[in-house]
């Protein structure tokens, strides 16, 4: 950092004091509103774009909301996206899903899938690709929606329990 020789030692220290240690230096003008209401801070935190999952006491049961699958395409080509869903042996949903290139119609939803607690297996083909992905997925009152991602560079990656 280049500053300006100062004259006095106590302008020195005060000059230097924000650069060797305190946790903001910056001016009081340049910085967020100091006092925050409890409601701002919750709803910045709500709409971060990292999507925290919901506090366990507000998700409602699986019984009373059954779990979704999402799929997002972040590819720059359109996909076939065969989607498996298993639990104990038993198949519950065998489904191809069309999915738009990246900046079209590239989210889909099965809603209500899921409306039991338990372990589950998602698999997840891009038969053109020949890729094929798998995870499982434990089902709980505390558990969100899985969601399948087709990266930009044509991966699968399944992720449980994902708000969305």
């Amino acid at each position: 950092m280049k500053r300006r020789t100062v004259v006095t030692g106590t302008v020195l220290t005060i000059t230097s004091a924000g650069c060797l240690g305190g946790r903001d230096s910056r001016k009081p003008d340049e910085s967020e509103p100091a006092a925050e209401t409890e409601g701002e801070t919750t709803r910045r935190r709500e709409n971060d774009s990292a999507g925290s999952p919901q506090p366990d006491s507000a998700r409602p049961s699986v019984s009373e909301h059954p779990r979704d699958v999402v799929l997002k395409n972040y590819h720059d080509r359109a996909h076939t996206v065969g989607v498996r869903m298993t639990t104990g042996g038993e198949s519950l949903l065998e489904t191809e899903i069309e999915l738009a290139a990246v900046g079209g119609e590239n989210v889909e939803r099965i809603s209500d899938l899921i409306a039991d607690e338990g372990r589950y297996t998602i698999t997840v083909t891009l038969p053109e690709h020949d890729r094929e992905a798998s995870s499982e997925w434990n089902v709980t009152d505390e558990s969100s929606n899985a969601v399948v991602y087709i990266t930009d560079d044509g991966e699968v990656e399944i992720r449980p329990n994902q708000s969305m």
